[in-house]
């Protein structure tokens, strides 16, 4: 995958994320109810989130490769 479709595909996931959080956060305020579904996707879209924001800090998703981003990341690297 090059890095422009990476970017939109990431891009792409970054939105979804922040729209479900949004949508949670809305239902949350009508309701006044937290579900523990909401939790777990709250938790899930924010983690995801995180990752993104460190992983584009450490400049890992500016790498042009035709490999999958799997293969991009230095396993011995941790990024906080």
């Amino acid at each position: 995958m090059n890095s422009t479709l990476r970017a939109i595909w990431l891009g792409n996931l970054e939105h979804i994320a922040r729209g479900t959080l949004s949508s949670i956060d809305k239902t949350i305020e009508e309701t006044g109810v937290v579900s523990e579904d909401h939790e777990t996707m709250s938790n899930l879209c924010m983690g995801y989130l995180y990752l993104l924001s460190q992983a584009q800090d450490a400049g890992l998703l500016d790498i042009e490769s035709p490999a999958p981003i799997i293969k991009t990341i230095n396993k011995t690297e941790t990024i906080h």
